[in-house]
């Protein structure tokens, strides 16, 4: 923890979300005044030639010189597509201690040598409870070689790296500290562009983390392929205009302008896309019904959609529309103070920086800040 005595401000580990599209960055900061948003960016990365091994440190060199981000340490989390996350069940055997348990059943999960693995595990929360020789466990593991090319990433640029995290535990995290006491069961859905992740977070521990067949280009493809437009201006339709379910779609043309009503639009961009939307709802109940099932009849109170899915605008109001659950934005207004020296790509783009400020959080004491 970066710490400036003078103002007793102190300042997060530099959280470092590298996605697909983007790389999201976020530094908090603590004071008497409150928390708050040292500095945050996005980079977009580019389309193509992610396997060129300068493109990240490239990005990551020219957010620190046009940035004002304290210190060099950082938590990052491993890109999803190189983490296995999978529930697996164990039975401690006599005199077996948890972890040797996980390192025994490891063995079945594992596609590739053991040795060649660094291997974790979460609790999973259970309402029913479980006897001392049956545990349930989200058991993480990877390859150890991509762990150190991973790292060595943010070695070229000059970071120390303070720990390497995964996006389920910055997720809860992030939600765990802002969410309304009252939130107890919820169910976050992190959308990005080819898959999503959905995370059900059971009394503050994560229950469950499934990839979901479904991504924001299930929708920005349609919208390609009917308005014959390419998919970064599909996106910036669907996130100006979003969807209208409860209109019919009207053709009214100005006479001026020969165009289309703006309020008219989101009607019409439904119907292009209703049939994805319906193929997320599906997504969504098949992680209701399990929850439902694994959880003895309890329900989820509470959703929380993060990641491009939260820039889709109506999307929140369309998902408690279709489920009758609370969803809810992640607003930097009801969260840091000072958010008015926020850029406004931050503001603009909010739910994408929330496993970034979830890495930021890790070992970081809010309250201890603020009270010194």
């Amino acid at each position: 923890m970066y710490i400036k005595n003078g103002n007793r401000t102190a300042y997060s580990p530099i959280g470092i979300d590298i996605g697909t599209r983007s790389v999201n960055i976020v530094q908090l900061a603590a004071s008497s005044n409150g928390l708050y948003i040292q500095d945050a960016d996005i980079m977009m990365l580019p389309d193509d030639n992610l396997s060129e091994g300068t493109i990240v440190p490239d990005v990551l060199t020219k957010i620190l010189k046009q940035d004002n981000f304290r210190g060099k340490e950082v938590v990052t989390r491993m890109p999803p597509s190189l983490v296995s996350i999978i529930p697996v069940k164990i039975s401690l055997r006599e005199n077996e201690t948890v972890e040797q348990a996980i390192l025994r059943e490891s063995k079945e999960y594992i596609p590739y040598p053991i040795e060649e693995a660094v291997i974790d595990y979460l609790p999973v929360s259970s309402v029913a409870g479980g006897s001392d020789e049956s545990k349930k466990i989200l058991l993480i593991f990877t390859k150890r070689s991509d762990v150190v090319n991973y790292l060595n990433i943010f070695k070229r640029v000059g970071f120390k790296v303070k720990a390497i995290d995964i996006g389920p535990n910055a997720i809860n995290r992030a939600i765990k500290k802002f969410k309304d006491p009252s939130e107890k069961r919820i169910l976050v859905v992190n959308i990005g562009d080819v898959n999503s992740f959905s995370t059900i977070l059971w009394d503050d521990m994560i229950l469950i983390d499934r990839k979901m067949g479904w991504g924001e280009n299930n929708i920005t493809e349609k919208v390609v392929s009917n308005l014959d437009i390419d998919i970064n201006e599909a996106r910036k339709f669907m996130h100006r205009y979003g969807v209208d379910w409860s209109s019919a779609p009207r053709i009214v043309i100005d006479d001026e302008t020969c165009v289309m009503q703006d309020e008219d639009i989101p009607a019409h961009l439904y119907e292009i896309v209703s049939p994805a939307m319906e193929e997320l709802n599906r997504e969504i109940e098949k992680i209701l019904i399990y929850c439902t099932s694994e959880m003895k009849g309890a329900m989820i109170d509470q959703i929380y959609i993060i990641g491009s899915g939260g820039l889709l605008k109506h999307l929140n109001a369309y998902v408690h529309k279709s489920f009758g659950i609370g969803v809810k934005p992640f607003d930097p207004d009801l969260i840091f103070s000072h958010v008015e020296t926020l850029k406004e790509t931050v503001k603009d783009n909010f739910p994408i920086f929330v496993i970034a400020i979830g890495l930021a959080l890790r070992g970081f004491d809010t309250q201890c800040a603020i009270m010194n």
